[in-house]
């Protein structure tokens, strides 16, 4: 769904930039007090290690943008391998369709309390499909802008040894956030659509 950062606009490319510069001011800083603290736990400051680790962490954050776009076009490839998405697309337009067939016969409707009844539920499942669709797609942009814009932040973290998961988390979120558009695919979707036509 979103090739790369350029895309989310320019607000989160600033913020991200932002933050990018941030993690290169706060670098050294970051490197003395890994140093002081292993200093003062084991009495060594293990300086080769701290130097490695920042070094990596400065390898993740420019690889950052690289490494997302090439996750989400795994994910959408897989995805487009399951199915090409059109089962959303079909199940909103059939989910329309029938509701609106329901609207073209009201004085049938008013004579017929079973078919009111599935006149009004249709249309309640048609506008709570509509509503989860839009909220389940925002939940998905917020989660990879947010993992996208916190990204130098949690990088910065894997200079510590006893934080560094932070980093392993951040890519472990964008994998899982890509994977939604697999599970959108996945064949228990498309057997609803199917039943549901």
């Amino acid at each position: 769904m979103i090739p790369n950062l350029a895309v989310l606009g320019s607000l989160v490319t600033d913020l991200y930039q932002g933050l990018s510069q941030l993690f290169y001011i706060m670098l050294p800083l970051t490197i003395l007090f890994s140093v002081v603290f292993g200093y003062l736990k084991s009495g060594d400051p293990n300086y080769p290690d701290v130097i490695k680790r920042a070094f990596v962490a400065a390898l993740l954050l420019t690889s950052f943008p690289e490494v997302s776009n090439i996750i989400l076009d795994i994910c959408d490839g897989i995805a487009l391998k399951i199915d090409n998405m059109s089962g959303l697309e079909t199940f909103m337009r059939m989910a329309q369709e029938k509701s609106q067939s329901y609207a073209t016969a009201k004085n049938v409707l008013l004579l017929k309390f079973d078919d009111l009844f599935m006149a009004v539920l249709s249309f309640g499942s048609f506008l709570l499909l509509l509503l989860a669709r839009y909220i389940t797609i925002a939940l998905y942009y917020f989660y990879w802008v947010l993992l996208s814009i916190c990204a130098p932040l949690m990088i910065l973290c894997y200079i510590f040894p006893k934080i560094a998961n932070i980093t392993t988390n951040l890519y472990k979120g964008l994998i899982e956030v890509a994977c939604w558009k697999i599970l959108w695919a996945s064949a228990p979707f498309r057997r609803c659509v199917e039943a549901f036509s």
